[in-house]
């Protein structure tokens, strides 16, 4: 297996992120850090990176397809700009590492001091202390690609080798430097970093075709092969239409007359179904006062007065909406903080959200025969466990549990808050409370490497998709809908008025049986005015005044009226007839 990324696919100037790191360029890089895509400089192509701090990493993951104690090899081509007053280094490492304790690492570094020589050196990292294996006096050619490679095997008598080309392209070794090191358990290949630290004050050490494999020494970047190519000539039919004249007459229509109507805006968004409710527009006239003189009696008329109306832009702030920083398969969002994919905490695990949570039985037992009355069955709480590896670099890792420690804080109150996940395609969002948080600590830790648990329990076990879906029913009209989920949703209804006695209906059949349930309210709707129905809370107000009392008997408790999983019809209606249409909200729900 080879893993390789020639960092073509990127746009000048922009950071390298593991989003932006395939495509073109090849595998995608699976943890970035520090380095920019710039087109100043290149080995091959037209694209390489260049430090943005003063430490960048660009990782390629493994396991590669090696036995457990086979090789893996690793390239990279660098180019050091100049001498600076602090050090100039760039290397490679190679990472084997079970997830668990045991972890160790070979790295090939270069390092061009402010003075004297520059040295090639063989480090191995035995989990607790470095140890520099073998090292070389080298030269480096300042302002010229060169290339580090490195070989190592992960078995318990572990050996390595380090090779310095003067030139990106060579196939002749100018340094070697090799050893070996014992190890008391062997552990599978994890990753191959890639990292530079320059001491100069702005970019310094350019990078270039990564690579990492198990089969051989990758070698110098093959740019071209030279073979020619004639193709036969290719007969094209060329159609070109005769073109079409009219002759005719210029019409010149009078000015069309049209009316300004400014609706007020009605916006729905949020967490959960709520509707944002802006205040009307209005719109100022000013009219200028008329000037006029007069030099005896005489009378006067005026021009027509124009009125220029100044309408402002109205303002409506929206909440964010949870999962909104989720852009990829493999990533969590807690409360706006982001876990899992292109963050420092990696998805591992992720078990109770496809998981059906523990059952309330409802039957209950028959007292003079056996078995039980058929009663129905109801979900308990969702509890919802994730686990991950924190990843960092040394100087980063206090901070990054910190930011965590900080999301995943106890509130001070019953609050619970959002909880959005993207397993595969789709984005459905949950509300709970934090319920565990582990970090086990040892010795890793200092080193950016940890192991994270976090776990959710979810008051309400019913899971909601992100978008919300609509339908909006006109007075007198029945409108197929439809919940895409397997689970029962509570939809808001709003209905405008001018209406009276508005109704609106729920109609469902399922297995032969037809279920129908409304809510029927004697209240009268003025123009302006909007009742609005939430049945998870199981409230009707109008404006900021509750109407639950003017529910007439024909109707269900109002958390009653549900949209069960699947198709149903819904109604809407009014004694009067001719209101304006109702307008149904809900998300698709799931168990």
């Amino acid at each position: 297996m080879l893993l390789q990324n020639s960092l073509e696919g990127g746009v000048n100037g922009q950071e390298i992120t593991t989003a932006n790191s395939g495509g073109a360029s090849g595998d995608a890089f699976s943890y970035t850090f520090g380095a920019v895509y710039t087109t100043a400089q290149a080995a091959n192509g037209t694209r390489s990176a260049t430090l943005d701090s003063s430490s960048s990493s660009l990782e390629l993951d493994l396991p590669l397809d090696g036995a457990a104690n086979g090789n893996v090899y690793g390239r990279l081509d660098f180019r050091i700009g100049q001498r600076t007053s602090g050090d100039e280094i760039v290397g490679m490492d190679l990472v084997a590492f079970d997830g668990d304790s045991n972890f160790y690492q070979w790295t090939a570094q270069v390092t061009l001091p402010a003075s004297g020589s520059a040295t090639l050196k063989l480090i191995h990292f035995n989990g607790e202390t470095e140890t520099t294996i073998d090292t070389e006096n080298i030269t480096v050619p300042l302002g010229t690609w060169c290339r580090l490679e490195i070989r190592a095997s992960n078995s318990t008598s572990s050996t390595a080798e380090a090779r310095f080309y003067n030139a990106a392209a060579g196939t002749t070794v100018t340094a070697t430097v090799s050893g070996s090191a014992s190890h008391s358990t062997v552990v599978p290949w994890a990753f191959a970093p890639t990292y530079a630290r320059s001491g100069a004050t702005s970019a310094n050490i350019w990078v270039d075709d990564v690579g990492v494999g198990d089969a051989d020494w990758l070698g110098p970047v093959i740019t071209s092969v030279s073979v020619t190519v004639t193709p036969s000539a290719v007969t094209a039919a060329a159609t070109i239409p005769s073109p079409a004249l009219a002759v005719g007459s210029t019409i010149a229509p009078g000015a069309v007359t049209a009316a300004a109507v400014i609706p007020a805006p009605d916006v729905h968004t949020g967490a959960a179904t709520t509707a944002v409710n802006p205040g009307a527009v209005v719109a100022t006239a000013v009219i200028p006062s008329p000037t006029v003189m007069a030099y005896k009696n005489v009378f006067m008329t005026p021009d027509p007065l124009v009125a220029v109306a100044v309408i402002p832009t109205p303002t409506v702030g929206v909440p964010v909406n949870p999962g909104d920083q989720i852009d990829r398969a493999g990533q969590v969002e807690w409360n706006g903080f982001l876990l899992g994919g292109n963050t420092s905490y990696r998805w591992l695990t992720l078990e109770g959200w496809w998981d059906l949570p523990d059952i309330d039985p409802g039957n209950v037992p028959h007292p003079s025969r056996h078995g039980a009355y058929a009663g129905r069955d109801l979900t308990q709480e969702r509890h919802v466990t994730y686990t991950a590896l924190v990843r960092a670099r040394r100087e980063d890792m206090q901070a990054v549990v910190n930011e965590l420690k900080a999301a995943t804080r106890i509130l001070d109150d019953d609050t619970e808050l959002p909880l959005a996940i993207r397993v595969l395609d789709d984005v459905l969002v949950g509300y709970g409370k934090v319920a565990r948080r582990s970090i086990p600590i040892d010795k890793l830790v200092r080193l950016g490497h940890a192991q994270l648990t976090i776990q959710w329990t979810l008051s309400d076990p019913i899971l909601q998709s992100r978008a919300l879906a609509n339908a909006v029913v006109a007075d007198g009209v029945w409108q197929d809908v439809t919940n895409l989920g397997d689970a029962p949703a509570y939809p808001t209804i709003r209905m405008p008025g001018p209406a009276n006695g508005p109704t609106i209906f729920v109609r469902h059949e399922e297995a032969g049986r037809l279920d129908e349930r409304a809510l029927e309210f004697d209240v009268h709707l003025n123009t302006g005015e909007t009742l609005i129905i939430d049945t998870y809370y199981g409230t009707a107000t109008v404006g900021a005044d509750p109407v639950m009392d003017t529910l007439t008997g024909n109707s269900v408790p109002i958390p009653d009226l549900i949209l069960p999983a699947g198709q149903s019809l819904i109604g809407y209606g009014s004694s009067g007839g001719g209101a304006p249409a109702a307008t149904v909200l809900w998300r698709h729900s799931y168990l």
